[in-house]
């Protein structure tokens, strides 16, 4: 049954392949299916199938892989041929068979190796100071992960497609830094504004959203999170409110009313200097009679 579905995955990957707008996720899928497909396939346990293995292993063109995984199959071969023989017991065989088994998986192809080499190469000389630093540290990350791992001893074909499928990915998902001219000037002219003709709760909100867009522009922000910052901060200005005309001349109603205070102040005095020069008047006048 496993036979049955390997093929015929096989003949409908093959269809896949033709289509000329793959996408990646779509080339790793079919590629971890058929690889789930094949590992699944069981070797006869027996001495026949033991030295067929050992033959069809025997006839590789070296030239095909990579030194180091082909070196480890030839000494896996090597040890199986010199324990195994006639006299040999089932469960020793089945273990050879196991053996070649895990060689056989890590024995990888160079233009396997190849693949995954050039590509770090070529991401490693890649100019990306055009791109934003969370993205260019996400794909460093992954870089970083996919070198150490081709400098191991043992690898696997299906390691190197996975670190090659992310790094892939990981390039994609690169982010061009964002322009940040329009909001810069979005916030020069919020500064140049007389803020105290407003209600002090929207100004107060729309200085901390400002300080808060200062602080994220520090670091390199994609032109999707800057048209993100400049609704934030449009929304806070469309929120200031006018105070009203007492609110916005409460200050000098205040000195109006001390004005007008001292004013009543000077008026009672020069009332009643007045009644007191009348007063006196009066009496100078009736003195003068008398």
């Amino acid at each position: 049954l496993i036979n049955l579905l390997l093929l015929l995955y096989i003949i409908a990957t093959e269809d896949l392949l033709t289509q000329s707008d793959l996408l990646v996720d779509e080339v790793q899928q079919a590629h971890e299916q058929i690889l789930s497909l094949y590992e699944k396939l069981e070797y006869k346990a027996d001495r026949t199938t033991l030295d067929a293995l050992l033959k069809e292993l025997s006839q590789l063109d070296k030239e095909l892989y990579t030194a180091n995984s082909y070196q480890q199959l030839l000494n896996v071969m090597k040890d199986i041929e010199t324990q195994i023989n006639d006299e040999s017991s089932q469960e020793d065989i089945e273990k050879a068979i196991i053996q070649l088994q895990t060689a056989q998986k890590t024995l990888v192809k160079q233009s396997d190796y190849d693949l995954l080499f050039n590509k770090i190469h070529s991401i490693t000389n890649e100019d990306l100071s055009m791109y934003t630093k969370k993205s260019v540290d996400e794909l460093n990350k992954i870089l970083s992960q996919a070198k150490e791992y081709l400098n191991q001893e043992t690898i696997t074909t299906s390691c190197i497609y996975d670190y090659y499928y992310a790094l892939t990915k990981a390039y994609q998902s690169l982010e061009l830094k964002g322009d940040q001219t329009s909001i810069e000037a979005f916030i020069e002219k919020i500064e140049k504004m007389d803020l105290s003709k407003y209600e002090d709760k929207g100004v107060q909100n729309l200085l901390s959203v400002i300080k808060d867009i200062k602080q994220q522009m520090k670091s390199d922000l994609s032109q999707t999170e800057l048209n993100n910052l400049i609704s934030k901060l449009e929304n806070a200005y469309h929120q200031l409110v006018l105070k009203t005309p007492t609110e916005i001349n409460g200050d000098n109603n205040q000195v109006a009313t001390d004005d007008n205070t001292q004013m009543a102040g000077y008026m009672m005095m020069f009332i009643i200097s007045c009644l007191t020069v009348a007063f006196l008047s009066k009496k100078i006048f009736s003195k003068k009679e008398n």
